[in-house]
């Protein structure tokens, strides 16, 4: 769509692309052209998944939520139904590796060990 086409040069230069998309995203707010809308807010919450420049429930309730609720193009919707899912996978892949991590095993062994002894609890948090 217009939206992807205006913007698919800017895929490397995230800072400038966001910049003209927020732009373009506030012409928008109004605007009848609801479709083009809808795809700029994907757009813009694939580029904000990317990176990491806020919250992934931020992102899916401003970006993709609203993007879904606007479009009727099945296209579209499909697009941002695969956004969510790459989100939540990414997610998912982030804390499993963080439960497998040394430094999480490490945590637990010590909560363990004070869980046995709660003075030495008072005495480290007091």
């Amino acid at each position: 769509m217009m939206c992807s086409f205006g913007f698919s040069m800017f895929s490397g230069e995230h800072d400038i692309g966001t910049f003209l998309l927020t732009r373009v995203l506030d012409s928008l707010q109004f605007s009848t052209q609801r479709e083009v809308r809808a795809e700029c807010l994907r757009m813009m919450g694939d580029w904000k998944i990317e990176t990491k420049a806020e919250n992934p429930k931020k992102i899916i309730e401003e970006y993709f939520k609203e993007s879904e609720s606007l479009s009727k193009d099945k296209d579209n919707r499909l697009e941002t139904y695969s956004s969510i899912a790459k989100l939540a996978d990414a997610n998912y892949m982030q804390r499993r590796d963080y439960l497998d991590s040394s430094q999480f095993q490490t945590k637990q062994i010590i909560y363990q060990q004070m869980a046995h002894r709660p003075g030495d609890v008072q005495r480290v948090c007091y």
